[in-house]
């Protein structure tokens, strides 16, 4: 097999049977497996060389001879791709409000944890997240308050798939007009026999 230059094997494996390697030269042994059609016998895998720029085209390709009881057969399979731009790492925040609440501390991009408190009129935390990277999105979550204590999630996910999550801890006050019961009555009592 041969792969451009700006490309490093990093692994060559094979999918079926077993897989010997002399520099470029690979041999599979199928065993009892035997081959028809489009089948997956060997996986390569390669790293871009720094010296790459994104654009430049990068090319693997594999020829050889298959040989079985009914003759040999001549085998070949080709990529080839232009590099690309790496994706992006970037997970952070660039800015977070709250509509009707103070967060505490005052948003930082790397403070990730946040406390407020709000009145019972404040049944949902109105939150605004910008990422820092515009290929990141944003995901805001229990942001719905219930009585008590509630943790608010925003979670950046990076272009690579890498994630960060922001939480704020909102405690929301009890309704001014409840009243606590003081009934400690028993409704009823059973007793097993015995």
């Amino acid at each position: 097999f041969s792969y451009s230059s700006n490309l490093t094997l990093k692994s060559i494996t094979a999918s079926i049977g077993s897989l010997d390697q002399n520099g470029n030269d690979i041999f599979v042994d199928l065993g009892n497996s035997g081959v028809s059609g489009n089948k997956k016998i060997v996986v390569a895998k390669f790293t871009v060389s720094k010296s790459a720029k994104v654009g430049d085209k990068v090319e693997v390709k594999f020829s050889g001879n298959y040989s079985n009881l009914n003759g040999d057969y001549a085998v070949s399979a080709s990529k080839s791709t232009n590099v690309a731009a790496p994706q992006s790492t970037v997970n952070t925040l660039k800015s977070m409000t709250v509509s009707n609440a103070t967060i505490s501390p005052a948003f930082d991009t790397n403070t990730t944890k946040y406390t407020a408190s709000v009145d019972f009129s404040v049944s949902k935390l109105n939150v605004t997240a910008t990422a820092t990277d515009s290929k990141a999105k944003v995901a805001i979550s229990g942001n719905d308050l219930k009585v008590g204590s509630n943790t608010v999630k925003v979670t950046v996910t990076a272009e690579n798939g890498s994630k960060k999550e922001y939480t704020i801890t909102v405690t929301r006050a009890q309704d001014p007009n409840y009243v606590a019961s003081n009934n400690a009555d028993l409704k009823g009592i059973t007793i097993n026999q015995g």
